[in-house]
């Protein structure tokens, strides 16, 4: 910390009527604004999040050795270039002077500068610089909480949530903008094999970095919940960065129906609902569920709900699979002799079969799936006398 913010932070909060408060809460609304950047071009936050770019907020002061020391580290301008507008244009970036005692001037060096500076601040700055002042800065300092410089935040495009992620490094931007911010959940309710004792939802979380955590509004933690009866269940999920997303789950009475009904969807995979706020994925979804009950494919799913059927003859094929989770293909091999005539079909829970594959004599297959929605599948192998079913995790 520069050895003059200890003393001009607390006179700064005092000579313009502002609280010391901490950061935002991480996962609120960030709230909106409207600024000119130094060369008058106008930006508004909403509108950038409504066209699906992620924003970044650097909040600094021109005086602020460590605000300076991470400016010059080139981060930034490293995600500018990959995920900018003449990158991915997945991103926008701003680096704001929020000491509403210095002048414009004190950006672009010390001649003129007024409450100084460390150097020029738009040199070789290719993302807009924002200077604060009057009410307008003062009321963005009081929505935002700036207590200290730098202060950084992220905001989802989505659904506008913040987050203070402090100055990170280029895979620690990349990390939180491919990892956390695609984040999402399903889920389903699972019973104890084919009885219905110890009924439990289990949740299952795409992307996110690192390893994931569960906390249930009931105080319990882990992927699977034990339940009794229909209503509303609430799970966070957290992942190593510190980003979370809210689900909530809705059950009814038919989840719990008995497994001898084939008909019903009791062992059906579903999207997670978010709460208020949080971003999700609802044709996801819609897409899953438009083809329960379709009785062209009530054979196929029997056997892909319960892969061994009780009574059934048919033997086990092996045979494995790789990537799982998978995007664009699936490498599927067979290890059994003399079942490479086999048929290979991946569909969903409901029987609804989107890809069909022979394998033609060959013991390996490679299978394009990048035309299926993300979500969970099943692969069957099978023939006159084999039959063997492994879920799929189809991601983005």
């Amino acid at each position: 910390m520069h050895p003059l913010k200890k003393i001009f932070l607390p006179l700064f909060f005092a000579l313009f009527g502002i609280q010391a408060y901490a950061s935002l809460p991480d996962g609120v609304n960030a709230p909106d604004w409207t600024l000119k950047d130094l060369d008058g071009r106008e930006y508004n936050l909403y509108e950038i999040l409504q066209s699906g770019r992620h924003v970044i907020l650097q909040f600094a002061a021109s005086w602020c050795a460590a605000s300076w020391k991470y400016h010059k580290s080139g981060r930034l301008k490293a995600i500018w270039d990959m995920y900018g507008p003449k990158g991915t244009n997945e991103v926008m970036i701003f680096l704001i002077e929020a000491d509403l005692k210095t002048n414009s001037k004190c950006l672009y060096g010390p001649k003129g500068c007024v409450g100084g500076t460390t150097g020029n601040w738009c040199a070789k700055t290719p993302f807009p610089v924002i200077n604060l002042s009057g009410q307008s800065g003062m009321k963005i300092l009081q929505e935002y909480r700036v207590s200290t410089f730098p202060e950084v935040y992220l905001i989802h495009a989505a659904d506008k949530r913040v987050f203070n992620v402090g100055t990170l490094t280029v895979g620690g931007w990349q990390s939180w903008i491919h990892q956390s911010f695609k984040m999402y959940s399903m889920s389903k309710v699972e019973f104890d094999g084919l009885s219905d004792a110890n009924p439990r939802i289990h949740i299952i979380s795409f992307y996110g970095a690192g390893e994931k955590k569960y906390a249930w509004s009931n105080g319990q933690s882990g992927q699977k919940l034990p339940v009794k009866r229909s209503g509303s269940y609430l799970c966070r999920i957290s992942d190593r960065n510190g980003y979370f997303i809210d689900t909530e789950i809705m059950l009814t009475d038919t989840d719990f129906i008995t497994f001898e009904d084939t008909e019903n969807q009791r062992n059906h995979w579903h999207h997670a609902v978010p709460t208020e706020g949080i971003s999700g994925n609802e044709s996801l979804n819609d897409h899953l569920n438009g083809y329960a009950g379709n009785e062209s494919h009530q054979e196929d799913k029997f056997r892909l709900l319960n892969s061994h059927p009780q009574g059934s003859a048919l033997q086990t094929a092996a045979f494995k699979m790789y990537p799982n989770p998978a995007s664009r293909n699936i490498y599927v091999t067979v290890l059994n002799e003399n079942i490479s005539f086999a048929d290979v079909s991946i569909m969903d829970d409901a029987g609804k079969i989107y890809v069909f594959e022979n394998m033609n004599g060959h013991d390996s297959i490679n299978i394009d799936i990048s035309g299926l929605l993300p979500g969970i599948y099943f692969l069957q192998v099978r023939n006159n006398n084999f039959v063997q079913v492994k879920k799929v995790f189809v991601i983005q």
